[in-house]
């Protein structure tokens, strides 16, 4: 039997990309107008949703697979960065390595501890 559960990755990948894509998209059209001085402080709102998606992603994956809940949980953190990737790639703007990888990093990061609260309480209600 394979560690990864296809059906917990996608439900993680897609409980975080549920949380981050409307957060981000309201984000953007609402900052869109900001000058590059005088920005407003709903760049917090940005900074909460790169750790709170991934960790509700995380939690969700390892509900679906208590036997190996944290591999779960960070392929599904990885998949959903992976969707979030294309986005700028399909739009035809390039996408700064360096950042992505730190993206990647704090994501999977996020994803991993999401698996193991949503383990834990799964396990020890």
């Amino acid at each position: 039997m394979s560690a990864l559960s296809p059906r917990a990755v996608l439900v993680g990948a897609l409980v975080d990309l549920v949380i981050f894509v409307p957060l981000v998209v309201g984000l953007a059209i609402l900052k869109h107008h900001d000058i590059a001085t005088q920005e407003s402080y709903l760049w917090v709102v940005a900074a909460v949703a790169v750790f709170v998606a991934p960790l509700a992603g995380g939690a969700a994956a390892a509900r679906h697979r208590d036997d190996t809940p944290l591999m779960n949980g960070a392929a599904a953190a990885g998949l959903a960065f992976l969707a979030f990737l294309i986005i700028p790639l399909v739009a035809g703007r390039g996408v700064n390595a360096v950042q992505a990888l730190l993206f990647l990093m704090i994501t999977v990061s996020m994803g991993v501890f999401g698996a193991y609260l949503g383990f834990r309480r799964t396990r020890h209600p």
